[in-house]
């Protein structure tokens, strides 16, 4: 990410800086950066809010919020996460939409309120069904199930896992 983000920066094009945010802010995450990966993806916010860049801006109100989910933050997590399903349901980024309430699916599963991590997870996987970001949530959804005991959790998984296969 940190030669996408010099490109980003000596191209002076703010949309491809946003981008870039976006991109650090994953990479930070996976990293396992989960402080730098809020700390990134809200900066992309603020320099998207003042572009009116919609898409990069629902993607990362997303990342922010499953980063904050990972550090505890419950009420901006929940925030983030409702302004990314809002944005994308405004622009018509199902994709948006899935990632938004997949980070609102796993804030309730880790405070094991797995019916509400249900519903979320599901409406995720309903909203992009042949997305990756749907079999996404159709595997969280699964994992939900499993922890409430409901053989049904294992089918989903099998099932997200075998249509991760034909993607």
């Amino acid at each position: 990410s940190g030669k996408a983000f010099t490109l980003a920066e000596a191209s002076q094009h703010s949309y491809s800086i946003i981008q870039a945010y976006g991109m650090k802010a994953l990479s930070s995450f996976y990293l396992g950066d989960i402080t730098q990966s809020r700390e990134n993806a809200l900066f992309g916010i603020d320099l998207a809010e003042r572009t009116q860049g919609w898409r990069m801006l629902g993607y990362l109100h997303s990342y922010a919020a499953i980063a904050e989910v990972a550090l505890g933050f419950i009420d901006s997590a929940r925030k983030h996460g409702e302004e990314a399903i809002r944005l994308g349901e405004k622009h018509g980024h199902s994709d948006i939409v899935a990632l938004g309430f997949r980070a609102l699916g796993e804030l309730h599963r880790l405070l094991y309120n797995f019916e509400q991590a249900e519903k979320f997870h599901q409406q995720g996987f309903d909203a992009a069904k042949e997305h990756f970001l749907g079999l996404d949530n159709l595997y969280r959804l699964g994992l939900a199930q499993h922890y409430q005991g409901n053989p049904t959790g294992i089918e989903q998984i099998i099932t997200a896992g075998s249509l991760f296969d034909k993607n």
